[in-house]
């Protein structure tokens, strides 16, 4: 069966970023709020100027990632200004995460690499941390996996010195990331699994249903697809009980339709790519968006409706080849050969 794995990099960034904002400068996220930040902002000093922009930021990330980007850019016009490296350093985590969101890696990458020079030079340890994970991750996706793995390991070395259960189990996830993109998935699963028994053992809640769901996708792609809709299922049942964000219901939607779509059961695989489909065109996450056109196309592509599978291949490969996943770019154009090489076209497919 026709197989793409490298959509669980986005639900690592998302959990990571979310983890860093709490962590940075804790704030509620609601329409008053807002209103009540923007009333202010045009009569507040430099200082303050940076704190709203910044506050503002975080609370459009996961609901406009326009808006978002304009406020990271402004906080970061802002911080320079004032001369402040620690806003410097947290403007431009910000804009990194949401630049990479977008698909240009390689701006994402330099603007990370910046921060990261910052923070080192002025000894900002939490900030080092996290600017190593998105570098890591940012590197994965770019299939610098040499890269990604420097970086991990270095955030790896000092998780564990600082003894945190909870930045241990990111560090080991994305180090699984890495391997799962590498194909390597009984490494993947070594690390993802020691990700989630961290978690289990130390009683930490924070993002039990991702480790699940990243469980999923590399049972998924060791084919052990019966395996992975039961971890999956385990994470729908935490987000029925906790009402989970869009980016996660994404996410599972999209890994369970895989899972369904190797089962032949395809009317609730279209059902799961749909839903991942509306939510990543609502977030503006291209990743799976091209993604979820990309299933959808192998769906049809099962059920010998080639025309139809053709035509959500199209849409995939227009997002993919505009935003660098070559990756997925890659799958797309294996899938067009497929198609050719069924209809007899060997031209086209070759």
């Amino acid at each position: 069966m026709y197989q793409f794995f490298s959509i669980n990099i986005r639900k690592a960034y998302i959990a990571l970023v979310l983890c860093v904002l709490a962590a940075l400068d804790a704030g509620s996220q609601n329409l008053q709020r807002i209103d009540s930040l923007k009333k202010v902002l045009p009569t507040a000093n430099p200082k303050q100027r940076f704190d709203i922009q910044f506050d503002l930021f975080k609370e459009y990330l996961t609901t406009d990632q326009d808006k978002a980007l304009s406020y990271a850019n402004d906080a970061l016009d802002q911080a320079i200004i004032n001369a402040d490296s620690l806003g410097i350093v947290k403007a431009s985590f910000g804009k990194g995460f949401i630049i990479r969101n977008e698909g240009d890696l390689r701006e994402a990458i330099k603007i990370f690499e910046y921060a990261l020079g910052v923070a080192k030079r002025n000894k900002f340890e939490a900030n080092i941390k996290y600017l190593l994970n998105n570098l890591a991750i940012a590197h994965t996706s770019n299939a610098s996996y040499d890269k990604a793995l420097n970086y991990n390991f270095e955030s790896l070395k000092i998780r564990e010195a600082e003894g945190d259960p909870q930045a241990i189990s990111i560090a080991l996830n994305n180090i699984g990331l890495v391997y799962h993109e590498l194909r390597d998935y009984e490494n993947a699963l070594v690390y993802y699994e020691k990700s989630y028994q961290v978690k289990v053992a130390n009683g930490v809640k924070h993002d039990v249903e991702r480790s699940l769901i990243n469980l999923g996708l590399v049972y998924n792609a060791l084919g052990r697809f019966d395996k992975a809709e039961g971890k999956l299922n385990e994470a729908f049942a935490i987000c029925d009980s906790t009402e989970c964000r869009p980016d996660i219901l994404m996410d599972a939607h999209q890994a369970l339709g895989i899972a369904l779509v190797n089962q032949n059961d395809d009317l609730p695989a279209e059902s799961n790519f749909r839903k991942s489909l509306e939510l990543s065109l609502k977030l503006g996450i291209s990743s799976h968006t091209s993604a979820n056109f990309h299933w959808l196309a192998v769906l049809r592509f099962n059920q010998k409706r080639m025309d139809e599978a053709i035509g959500f291949l199209d849409k995939s490969l227009e997002v993919s080849k505009e935003t660098n996943y070559r990756n997925m770019t890659l799958d797309d154009y294996l899938l067009y050969s497929k198609i050719y090489s069924y209809e007899g076209d060997f031209k086209k497919a070759s």
